[in-house]
């Protein structure tokens, strides 16, 4: 991949991050909220986390592990890509968390009143969740991104049976 793809993911991630952060906590409110601190549509976290799964993930989501279990051989490679993932989105949660703290003066999230937290910024909760959207982003949004994206230099041609083919 190019440079410029890596940016284009960015922006891309960036902007659905914002746009599904701020329907969230809109419909919990039942008013509009801006989940973004920047002018624009955009939570650069997300479009962060998006490019470190694509990253770091994408060569243990094409491991073949198999493992013995009940006289068949079972796939665990998911199962690396959910605890891989895990810990990936944390370390970028944790990171932005503190980056955001030293450099704005303000706090943007706050897990201290949920169990098993690390200094409120990332918590075992969470920590599950990411793990399920690793999963989903590695093996659905992101083939379907990428296919758009390829497609695109294609005159912007996709069609779900190149998808799942």
């Amino acid at each position: 991949m190019t440079i410029v793809t890596y940016v284009l993911y960015f922006f891309f991630y960036s902007a659905v991050g914002w746009l599904g952060e701020s329907i969230y906590c809109s419909v919990g409110a039942r008013k509009w909220v801006n989940r973004g601190f920047l002018k624009g549509p955009m939570c650069p976290i997300y479009g962060t986390g998006a490019l470190a799964m694509a990253i770091t993930l994408t060569p243990v989501k094409n491991l073949d592990i198999r493992v013995p279990m009940f006289g068949h051989d079972v796939l665990i490679t998911p199962l690396l890509v959910f605890i891989a993932g895990m810990v990936v989105c944390d370390i970028v949660e944790f990171i932005t968390s503190v980056l955001m703290e030293k450099l704005f003066h303000a706090r943007w999230w706050d897990y201290s009143n949920k169990k098993f937290n690390i200094q409120g910024r990332i918590c075992l909760g969470h920590t599950f969740y990411w793990g399920i959207a690793s999963i989903l982003f590695l093996y659905l949004v992101h083939p379907i991104v990428a296919a758009a994206r390829l497609r695109g230099d294609n005159h912007l041609r996709l069609r779900a049976c190149d998808i799942l083919s």
